[in-house]
C-alpha cells in the first residue's frame, strides 16, 4: 500500500521512522502520544522536524538483522536500513511537496494523528495473516509496557487484560496489538480523515480501493495507477522466502491466507479470542 501511493506526484516516502531503526527520540516500542517518554509536545516537535526532513536516525540494527547471512549483515552495517535509504533518498528530492509517513509502529498513535489533521491511510490485515507473519519472523512483543502504555492513554480492555498475563509468543503478540490498533479504528472509524483500506476488499477489487484512496486523497492517480498495473503483472503464487520481510511478487490472496497452513488450530484459537470479533466487525470475516 505504502509503496502504492509512494509514486504520486511530488510524493516521497520515510519508512519506519518509529521503528526501530528510526528516529532516537522515538525510543518505545509501538509509542503511544500522551504516555510513556511520547508527550504532546516532543511529538508536535517531531512532526514539524519530519515535515521538514530534518530527523535524527539512530542505529541501523534490526533484531530480524541477525538471521542474515555475514554479507548482508556487513552491507546492513555500513549502508544501513530501508530507513535510512528512504530519509536519504527524500532529502536528494527537494522540490517533493508531499511526505508518505509509512509506519506500522504509529497503529497505537491513530487518535493523535487525526488530531492533527493529517490524512492517514489505515491497511487493516486480517490478525491471523498478521500472526503468521510474526510467527514465520520469529517476532514477540513485550507486550506489558505497550498496554500499560496503552491503559493509561485509552483505557482498560477485558481481553487484553487476560492476555498481557498469558506466555509470550509471536502469535499472542502479533493478535494483542491488533486488537489495540482495531479497537482504535473502530472508535474512529468515521473520522474525515481516516481512509480505511481493508485486505479483504484488496484482495477482491484492488483496483477500485486505490481508486477510492486517490480520490478521497485528491491527487492526481495516474502515475500510482500505472505503478500499481505493473506490479500486478509481476505477481505470482510463488513461495515466500522464510526469513524476508517483504516479498513484492506475492499475490494479494498468498497474503492473506497463507495463515491457514502457518498457524496450528492452538495459535488459530488465540487469534479468535483475541481478535474474532473485531476482524469479523472491520474486515467481514473472522
Amino acid at each position: 500500500m505504502g509503496d502504492i501511493i509512494a509514486h504520486m506526484p511530488g510524493a516521497v516516502s520515510i519508512y519506519e521512522p518509529w521503528g526501530p531503526t528510526g528516529d532516537v527520540r522515538i525510543n518505545e516500542e509501538f509509542p503511544i502520544v500522551g504516555a510513556g517518554s511520547l508527550t504532546q509536545d516532543v511529538f508536535v516537535t517531531w512532526l514539524d522536524h519530519l515535515s521538514r526532513l530534518k530527523l535524527q536516525l539512530g542505529q541501523q540494527s534490526r533484531p530480524s538483522h541477525k538471521k542474515a547471512s555475514l554479507l548482508r549483515q556487513m552491507m546492513l552495517k555500513i549502508g544501513g536500513s530501508r530507513s535510512l535509504h528512504s530519509y536519504r533518498l527524500a532529502r536528494l528530492q527537494p522540490f517533493a511537496d508531499t511526505i508518505i509517513w509509512k509506519d506500522p509502529h504509529a497503529f497505537l498513535s491513530l487518535p493523535s494523528l487525526l488530531d492533527q489533521g493529517l490524512p492517514v491511510v489505515v491497511t487493516l490485515r486480517s490478525p491471523f495473516a498478521g500472526a503468521a507473519s510474526y510467527k514465520r519472523m520469529g517476532w514477540v512483543t513485550k507486550l506489558e509496557p505497550i498496554y500499560a502504555r496503552y491503559k493509561a492513554r485509552y483505557g482498560a480492555d477485558a481481553i487484553l487484560e487476560e492476555s498481557v498475563k498469558m506466555p509470550p509468543c509471536a502469535v499472542r503478540s502479533a493478535a494483542s496489538v491488533w486488537r489495540m490498533g482495531a479497537l482504535l479504528v473502530q472508535k474512529h472509524q468515521t473520522s474525515p480523515h481516516l481512509f480505511i483500506v481493508c485486505s479483504t476488499e484488496l484482495e477482491t477489487n484492488e483496483t477500485a480501493v486505490y481508486e477510492a484512496l486517490f480520490s478521497w486523497l485528491g491527487v492526481a492517480a495516474e502515475k500510482p495507477m500505472a505503478y500499481l498495473a505493473q506490479q500486478q503483472s509481476k505477481r505470482s503464487v510463488g513461495k515466500k522466502a522464510p526469513n524476508a520481510t517483504h516479498d513484492w511478487t506475492r499475490s494479494l490472496a498468498q497474503t492473506n491466507q497463507y495463515w491457514k497452513e502457518a498457524l496450528t488450530p492452538e495459535e488459530v484459537e488465540i487469534v479468535s479470542t483475541l481478535a474474532g470479533d473485531l476482524a469479523q466487525e472491520l474486515l467481514g470475516t473472522s
